[in-house]
């Protein structure tokens, strides 16, 4: 893992193999991610559980390819406990640490793309 752990592109590279594609990949997750982020915490705010857990279901794949630490096992576990309508109070902690990471990983994605 690089970037300090936070994400690993490892896999991502392996499987697609040219950087300029990896590069375009990563500037598809920087300009769709922010919007279900958004999506997500608009769903919190409005308290609505439903659509908080549209939007982690939708986060998953690009949580997966990047391996995000963390935020992998927090995105389905607030799909979970929507799904069974469990530990509800727990999800603005979680939403609010998905909040921060992506906020890190977008920024480190930013600085080595130099966008």
């Amino acid at each position: 893992m690089n970037n300090d752990q936070i994400f690993d592109l490892s896999n991502l590279r392996k499987m697609v193999g040219d950087p300029e594609v990896v590069n375009r990949l990563m500037k598809i997750f920087l300009d769709s991610t922010p919007t279900m982020l958004e999506g997500l915490n608009e769903g919190l705010k409005n308290g609505n559980y439903e659509n908080v857990a549209f939007y982690a279901h939708k986060m998953k794949s690009s949580i997966d390819i990047l391996k995000i630490k963390d935020l992998d096992v927090i995105v389905r576990k607030i799909e979970e406990n929507v799904k069974t309508n469990s530990n509800l109070q727990d999800i603005p902690a979680m939403v609010e640490r998905v909040n921060h990471g992506l906020t890190k990983v977008f920024s480190i994605i930013k600085s080595e793309l130099k966008l």
